[in-house]
């Protein structure tokens, strides 16, 4: 099974700053499956349909093919334990294309299909695909918080933090890390630009930490020497608001050096930390969840589904993502024992989740308390946890579960 991958390292800086995460992988067709029991059990009833929207036929992005598999995978153990109330799940996976007016047509073929929800869904396509969600009354359960409508849209619940929280966590990462007085260096455009507030904002609530300068890289950067050095001076930490590729050359460069300052970024995985070496053992993470490979209950399910189901699928952001996604529609429709099981049902229940259970690798999820920033109110988890490289894998730091935005809110138990 591959356990790490370039692709995976997209979704550093996609989480960081909301920027869009492409694909790039095989043709594919929309597919519908259900996925059946191993183990005999008689699932009776109509199936509950889902829909999930993936970026698979692209050129020269990130496809996210893995996420449709995680889905699969998800579903498959769920059908051969019982479905969902004894009923079986089916999937759809709709192919967006990388384009506006194919995730339209996806989201209307979700509605058009009579799905319960979308689950797991990760596509730059918000702005065609809400609209018609919306209007049709139809929830995006689980989306890989990419999109602005990602964290504004009515039908949206995500599952796990992103954003400005996980920027804000950078702080808090390297305190833990023993830094006192860091530096900011942030890709020049806007977006990088404004949530770098979020570190200062971060600092501040997690307290001893002075932040000092904040140095923007041109987009056209191919010599990040300068930018280390700059970066470094009179700081014991740096936060990266910056894409993967900057993020391995900063490291490298300053492992280059023989320094020991801490570097803090939102996501990483294997290959990334591979690549960059000896560099890696600066870097701290503000993580949505716990590490793939730990030995957190709902990780070692989800590693045992994807062998199952794809041995070569990507374990990373995507794929956990969405294989969470359809855990947490079995809980909430369950939890709230729906006799009827529609997409009118779901998005009531969706809105009086309470409590559902994520397998440890993240706290407790409920829908009732809005982010209380306009713009991110659909952030439901405003939580991340702090973890370091050790031995060439992400590994705990701190084992709580903070938010970086309110120091005062205590996160639910994991």
């Amino acid at each position: 099974m591959k356990q790490h991958s370039a692709r995976t390292a997209t979704v550093a800086i996609g989480l960081s700053l909301g920027l869009l995460i492409a694909g790039c992988g095989d043709d594919a067709d929309e597919e519908a499956a259900v996925q059946g029991s191993d183990s005999g059990t008689e699932l009776t009833g109509d199936p509950i349909k889902i829909f999930t929207i993936q970026q698979i036929t692209v050129t020269n992005q990130d496809a996210t093919d893995e996420a449709a598999d995680a889905v699969k995978a998800s579903i498959k153990r769920i059908n051969a334990n019982g479905g969902i109330n004894g009923r079986p799940v089916e999937v759809e996976v709709c192919d967006d294309k990388f384009a506006p007016a194919e995730g339209a047509n996806c989201a209307r073929k979700a509605v058009e299909a009579g799905a319960v929800a979308l689950v797991g869904t990760t596509t730059q396509q918000g702005g065609t695909i809400y609209p018609v969600l919306e209007k049709a009354g139809l929830c995006n359960l689980a989306p890989q918080p990419i999109n602005a409508t990602d964290y504004s849209s009515k039908v949206s619940y995500p599952i796990i933090s992103a954003g400005p929280v996980n920027v804000a966590g950078y702080a808090y990462a390297l305190k833990a890390a023993g830094a006192s007085k860091i530096n900011v260096a942030y890709i020049d455009v806007a977006t990088a630009a404004g949530v770098v507030p979020f570190i200062d904002m971060g600092a501040k609530n997690a307290g001893g930490l002075t932040v000092g300068q904040k140095i923007p890289i041109p987009i056209t950067n191919t010599d990040i020497a300068p930018i280390v050095a700059a970066a470094t001076r009179d700081a014991d930490g740096v936060a990266l608001v910056v894409a993967p590729a900057q993020l391995q050359n900063f490291a490298r460069s300053l492992a280059q050096q023989g320094s020991d300052v801490k570097i803090a970024a939102s996501a990483a995985d294997n290959k990334l930390i591979d690549t960059i070496g000896d560099g890696a053992d600066n870097l701290v993470v503000a993580a949505a969840f716990a590490p793939i490979q730990s030995d957190a209950p709902g990780m070692v399910q989800f590693r045992e589904d994807m062998e199952k189901e794809n041995p070569d699928a990507e374990l990373n952001a995507f794929s956990y993502n969405g294989w969470m996604g359809v855990h947490v529609l079995k809980e909430v429709i369950e939890s709230q024992n729906l006799e009827t099981v529609d997409s009118t049902t779901v998005c009531d229940a969706l809105s009086k989740a309470k409590d559902i259970d994520l397998l440890g690798t993240a706290p407790k999820w409920s829908t009732d308390k809005p982010f209380p920033i306009k713009g991110l109110d659909r952030i439901f988890a405003p939580y991340i946890q702090v973890q370091n490289v050790v031995d060439g894998e992400l590994r705990v730091l701190d084992e709580k579960f903070i938010n970086p935005i309110d120091p005062t809110d205590t996160a639910p138990a994991v």
